[in-house]
């Protein structure tokens, strides 16, 4: 059986637009990851997919946001859980953008 995410994605409201896809620019490439543009705005997201679109708007209160890390690189994190890799930056407009990976679930 194929497992089915509840989200296909997530758009944020950006105060600067320019600012927020300068920050999010290296994002990418640290989540191996591509950008796809839009209409005004730009998304973020594996290869292949668009899971994180930023838009230019009145920006929304802060939000957390946890995408998936295509390593174990972040750093092990064992307060969350013994397995958890994760890190954390926070965008130009306050928004917590997370890489995260969980491990196997024997770990």
């Amino acid at each position: 059986m194929t497992s089915v995410g509840v989200l296909d994605h997530v758009t944020l409201d950006v105060g600067d637009l320019t600012a927020s896809r300068r920050f999010h620019a290296a994002a990418p490439a640290a989540l191996d990851a591509g950008e796809f543009s839009s209409d005004g705005a730009f998304a973020c997201g594996p290869k292949g997919s668009q899971d994180l679109w930023i838009r230019q708007g009145p920006a929304s209160a802060p939000v957390h946001i946890a995408l998936v890390a295509p390593s174990r690189d972040p750093g092990l994190r064992p307060r969350y859980h013994p397995s958890c890799c994760n890190a954390f930056v926070l965008d130009p407009d306050g928004h917590n953008i997370e890489a995260v990976d969980h491990g196997a679930a024997s770990e």
